[in-house]
């Protein structure tokens, strides 16, 4: 029999309890990677965090393989049901390098990050406020930049 005080052998008891809430933490970091700091900063968010966000898309990672040394804790932690480690705008290297040394991490790469293709305006006129279509020059914008 298992009470709110008893949990059974296979199923341990959590050190902390959880709310019903969610909680996403979301990482931006910038500049050449302290792979140390941010190995411990991601312990910290795992230990309560249900998913964590690192966009990599402004980071030099000077050494892959420090790199994972620094995810793999945090990752381990965030692979139980309910939790989760993105990375977003990996590049191929990492997402090779992810398989290869097994560290559970979901990625989502730099090219899957391009804006959804808009059908083409069928007249030239320009949109009135009651269109619901967005103009397609931020897509325009975005693509000159960034493709």
């Amino acid at each position: 029999m298992n009470s709110s005080t008893t949990a059974r052998a296979d199923h341990p008891a959590p050190t902390h309890p959880r709310s019903k809430g969610w909680l996403t933490a979301v990482l931006r970091p910038a500049g050449t990677l302290d792979d140390t700091a941010f190995g411990r900063l991601l312990a910290e968010l795992s230990a309560t965090a249900d998913m964590v966000v690192v966009d990599l898309d402004a980071v030099h990672i000077p050494s892959l393989a420090a790199f994972l040394d620094a995810l793999r804790p945090a990752a381990a932690r965030l692979a139980r049901p309910g939790r989760c480690l993105l990375l977003v705008n990996a590049p191929g290297a990492l997402e090779h390098a992810l398989l290869v040394a097994d560290v559970p991490a979901t990625t989502l790469a730099a090219d899957m990050m391009r804006p959804p293709a808009q059908p083409p305006r069928t007249d030239q006129s320009q949109p009135d406020a009651t269109d619901p279509r967005p103009s397609q020059e931020p897509a325009v914008f975005w693509a000159r930049h960034n493709g």
